[in-house]
């Protein structure tokens, strides 16, 4: 069995970084596909259907597992997962490949997940490991490192569209292509750190994944395929439907259902596919002269519930339903024209202007992890506002999130079971969104209260405690340390959310830094003179983080 593993080293702050790949990687596998403009590694899936399944790497791949050695130690946060499921489909879209994702294991083709805290890989974002059978690939671990991406913009947090171009470019790696030396594709060899849009993929992509796969009636670069004959069940005009529509039926093994439907106007609808009997997919596609074109699709494995919401314009539609199983499989397809529901951010339920709120406002609701599991709230402010969210009387797990009028996440609170959510931030001008997550399984219950703070948060009654660099508790120089110091304190997410030490070395020392006897979640950092982010442990609840790195003067 064949190993080569992504080293791509892509940015430290600076700009971009030459690629760390070794040049002899590629050969491991054999033959090479060769365009005007870049070589693709020919390292394909071949499965029955070329279907690829991929997981959320909720198990520890850390330990060495025979001669292969895995980096993956956490799972990925449900947000960063939806963004993940969004780069599959990218790829999806120009290929013949059927990405379904699965629940954790071994039998997973492709596992994606996180390190960082102590495997830091000095400016590489992530890297992928893959393993071949003969000329065929038979497994992938893509690992993300959070310290070094938390480092792109200094903040010691994500952004949505980093984590999207990343995942996009990986999952190129899983499923075969080698870096490119085309400025502007997916696939070059170093990340431009300053994007602040996602990643299209380029021509020269398109060329590389083609070289490997052939391509199918999948996405908008597909070519169309013909409407479907009959039977066809028409659902009429939605724009003017009094209520849910849709209808129960049996789809037969590795067979389609088609459902036809007209909007006269813009409007959002919502598909769900539910009470299925064996897995089954669900798609919409719309109709231009004599064929049609995927615009959407929902691929969950097994029975899980399939949904689609799409805000469409006037035009004709079909809803395809297709059979994963080879047995028939009975479903229930759910059609509704919802309006500002709040499910996506184009449909958020707008709050209007906040700035001069003079009393809290409460919002009692639901979401739920297999339909509706966002809901969206929009508000504005015309001026400089001190606005407090809190997300209560949960009945089970959620999370609250708080984004800019681009969708860039300002900030989030994710505490553990039914704690209380909160965040309090002091905001510009400006359109901003709250939004609740489920993170557990079934209907939750919460309450969303808004409100304005009178006054900026208290701020640190002393300013030698510690909770600002600047004010940081001066350790002196720890060179010749010569027996461990401990330190007990308290931080509070709501007023002092941090306490920072300085210390100084004047030679060249390997330092160990260990936080322990927590009484909830906390995390530990370690950065440069300059604020850049050097290590990170953020091991779940109260488990000890540690840090171990070796340090200049």
């Amino acid at each position: 069995m064949s190993t080569v593993r992504d080293a791509r080293r892509d940015g430290t702050g600076q700009g971009a970084v030459p690629d760390a790949t070794t040049p002899a990687a590629a050969a491991v596998h054999g033959g090479r596909v060769e365009s005007s403009s870049q070589s693709y590694q020919l390292f394909p899936w071949r499965r029955s259907g070329r279907t690829i399944t991929w997981s959320n790497a909720t198990e520890d791949l850390s330990e060495s597992d025979g001669n292969r050695q895995q980096h993956v130690r956490w799972a990925l946060v449900p947000d960063t997962v939806e963004l993940v499921r969004e780069a599959f489909a990218a790829w999806e879209a120009v290929t013949d490949l059927d990405f379904r994702e699965v629940a954790d294991g071994p039998d997973s083709d492709i596992r994606i997940g996180l390190t960082g805290g102590g495997d830091s890989t000095g400016g590489i974002l992530a890297y992928t490991t893959s393993w071949s059978q003969g000329a065929d690939a038979v497994e992938s671990v893509i690992a993300v490192d959070f310290d070094a991406v938390a480092q792109l913009d200094r903040t010691g947090s994500w952004t949505p569209t980093h984590i999207y171009n990343i995942a996009l470019h990986e999952i190129g790696h899983a499923i075969g292509l080698d870096d490119s030396q085309v400025q502007g594709a997916v696939m070059h060899s170093a990340y431009d750190v300053s994007t602040t849009t996602r990643l299209a993929l380029h021509q020269d992509d398109l060329d590389g994944v083609k070289a490997i796969y052939s391509r199918s009636n999948r996405g908008s670069s597909s070519p169309p395929a013909p409407v479907p004959s009959a039977p066809v069940v028409p659902l009429g005009d939605l724009s003017v439907q009094p209520g849910p529509a849709g209808g129960s039926g049996t789809v037969e093994g590795n067979g389609q259902d088609y459902f036809s439907f007209d909007l006269t106007a813009s409007s959002g609808v919502r598909f769900e596919l539910r009470n299925l009997t064996a897995d089954a997919d669900l798609y919409l596609l719309s109709v231009e002269d004599s064929s049609t074109t995927v615009l959407a699709q929902s691929v969950r494995a097994g029975t899980a519930v399939d949904t689609i919401t799409r805000t469409l314009g006037a035009g004709s539609y079909y809803v395809r339903i297709d059979a994963y199983a080879d047995g028939p499989v009975d479903y229930q397809l759910h059609v509704t024209t919802p309006p500002a529901d709040g499910q996506t951010r184009h449909t958020a339920a707008p709050l209007g202007d906040l700035t001069d709120l003079a009393s809290p406002r409460t919002f009692s609701d639901t979401v739920h992890r297999d339909t509706n599991d966002k809901d969206y709230r929009r508000f504005t402010l015309t001026d400089r506002r001190t606005m407090r969210f809190e997300l209560s009387a949960l009945t089970a797990d959620a999370d609250l999130f708080l984004e800019d009028s681009s969708g860039e996440l300002i900030a989030r609170s994710s505490r553990y079971g039914t704690t209380d959510d909160t965040i309090v931030r002091t905001l510009g001008a400006g359109t901003y969104y709250v939004r609740v997550d489920a993170h557990a399984a079934g209907t939750i219950d919460y309450q969303l209260r808004l409100s304005r703070e009178s006054s900026p948060p208290t701020p640190p009654p002393s300013p030698t405690e510690g909770q600002t660099r600047q004010t940081a508790t001066d350790l002196g120089d720890l060179t010749t340390l010569a027996s461990p110091r401990t330190f007990s304190d308290t931080v509070h997410r709501d007023t002092n959310d941090k306490d920072y030490r300085r210390f100084t070395l004047t030679d060249r020392r390997t330092m160990r830094f260990e936080l322990s006897h927590l009484t909830a979640d906390a995390d530990l950092f370690l950065e440069d003179s300059d604020g850049t982010v050097l290590g990170r442990s953020a091991h779940f609840l109260t488990t000890d983080d540690t840090i171990v790195r070796t340090l200049d003067a």
